[in-house]
């Protein structure tokens, strides 16, 4: 073995020799660039959740808002049992037939209890026009006029 000869210039140290310490930092900077890279992905897949997310919410608002548009409406009664205010409103329109034809019942949430309604009315002096014809036939209620987006649904 004495007798093999290493020629100088692979003796020689390489110009572009990396160190131990050059090598670990280079490690350690590749390591951090792929976590930054990572961190990245991510956030910009978590936005872009967000973002569709945000666009489903506005799009069903956006439904809600035309299915329910703002109406004008009366109210007759309350009541939390929907099949006691759809009797309620069979009652009503029987004793007043003539003033109830072609309308139709309908009802809304109203905190912890709903209301029962009649309309909706083109606008509010048709609705205010047909509760003062209730009222002279003894009926009782009031002008109450649904927001965009409130739902108001059907008597069944």
């Amino acid at each position: 073995m004495g007798s093999i000869e290493i020629p100088a210039e692979e003796l020689a140290q390489s110009d572009n020799a990396v160190g131990a310490e050059t090598l670990a930092k280079l490690l350690d900077d590749k390591r951090k660039a792929e976590a930054a890279e990572a961190a990245k992905r991510e956030k910009d897949a978590a936005a872009a959740k967000a973002k569709a997310e945000a666009d489903a919410k506005a799009k069903e608002e956006a439904a809600k808002k035309k299915a329910n548009p703002a109406r004008s409406w009366v109210q007759i009664a309350t009541g939390a049992n929907l099949k006691a205010l759809a009797f309620d409103y069979n009652r009503f329109a029987k004793r007043n037939a003539v003033l109830f034809k072609g309308k139709s019942g309908a009802t809304a949430e109203w905190g912890q209890t709903r209301r029962l309604l009649v309309g909706p009315f083109p606008n509010r002096k048709a609705a205010q026009d047909w509760l003062g014809d209730y009222k002279k036939a003894e009926g009782d209620g009031f002008l109450f006029d649904s927001e965009v987006g409130e739902i108001v649904e059907p008597l069944k």
